[in-house]
């Protein structure tokens, strides 16, 4: 039996009593698996399986089974969701989904968890969700392979100018000679360098939203 620190990301009920569930482990990556009796009785899973509830699960991996067998998911609490909880709710259930979208199984996802489990602290913390988010969508679509782009046009590697596009299939800036026909949203060159320039301690709300409809549309 294997045991890993993990966040849940999803979970499907299926029969009577069983949940198919989804997590983001430390250690082992994306991991998919059916618990059974879950729905029925919480001793062996604590909070259950809410998106962004943290835990130590307990999993078996079954030759020849694509889900593993979920013994348990101990200490489990769902996430914290700052002082706005309907703003919180809706970065934490974006932030997983965009992280369930990205990973695979099987896949090194250490750095991944991190950056999951520092969203959490940061809405719990009562930070600017829309910040928080910009910021996430940035450093996971980055730690996927897809680091965004905001500072120079993409194709031609010349500043953007002020007609510059989004590529949402380079998750990137293209500069309005470079146009083509994939771009899905018009970026001003200064909100392309506020973009640039966001941090998760930003307080640039505007650049902050601007980021996560572009994202949005890549994850």
């Amino acid at each position: 039996m294997a045991e890993t620190e993990a966040i849940a990301l999803r979970a499907t009920a299926y029969g009577e009593s069983d949940w198919i569930v989804t997590l983001l482990g430390a250690h082992g990556g994306k991991i998919r698996g059916i618990a059974r009796g879950a729905r029925k009785s919480r001793k062996r899973f604590g909070a259950g399986f809410d998106p962004g509830t943290r835990g130590t699960l307990s999993f078996r991996v079954q030759p020849r089974s694509e889900l593993a067998t979920i013994e348990g998911f101990g200490n489990a609490r769902p996430p914290a969701l700052g002082p706005d909880p309907v703003a919180g709710f809706a970065v934490v259930n974006v932030a997983v989904e965009c992280c369930d979208a990205v990973s695979v199984e099987d896949e090194d996802a250490a750095r991944r968890f991190t950056l999951l489990s520092e969203l959490l602290a940061h809405v719990a913390d009562g930070a600017s969700p829309a910040v928080t988010l910009a910021w996430f969508l940035a450093a996971l679509l980055a730690d996927a392979g897809f680091a965004p782009r905001f500072d120079r046009c993409v194709r031609c590697e010349r500043p953007v100018g002020n007609r510059a596009r989004f590529d949402a299939a380079r998750v990137a800036l293209v500069c309005a000679s470079c146009t083509g026909e994939a771009p899905v949203a018009s970026v001003s060159a200064e909100i392309a360098a506020r973009i640039a320039a966001l941090t998760p301690a930003s307080r640039d709300v505007e650049a902050a939203r601007t980021t996560v409809d572009l994202l949005g549309a890549a994850c």
